[in-house]
């Protein structure tokens, strides 16, 4: 790490990613974001910085338009609940 060519941001699926073998310190050498948040997110060390959407309203649209499907309404446009970044220990501003 430590290269100006060095990504300093990444995506990763669950809080555990890295291994001892991995050189990178979080947040200091690199970013780590989740998508969607969870209690492993938040008992992590550091604690995971996620974006996180609102997973009970967007249960209900998935619903609804299952529900319009069923009910032989035609299908319509749709969008998902907006998606917010929650910073926590993992993010920090990128070294200059």
């Amino acid at each position: 790490m430590g290269s100006r060519d060095t990504p300093t941001p990444a995506p990763c699926g669950t809080p555990f990613p890295a291994s001892p073998a991995n050189a990178a310190s979080v947040p200091g050498d690199l970013s780590l974001i989740a998508w969607d948040d969870s209690t492993l997110c938040r008992l992590a060390s550091p604690p995971l910085t996620p974006m996180t959407v609102d997973v009970h309203e967007y249960g209900a649209l998935v619903a609804e338009a299952a529900l319009d499907l069923i009910d032989g309404r035609p299908d319509r446009d749709r969008w998902s609940p907006v998606a917010h970044f929650v910073s926590r220990g993992s993010t920090e501003p990128a070294p200059k």
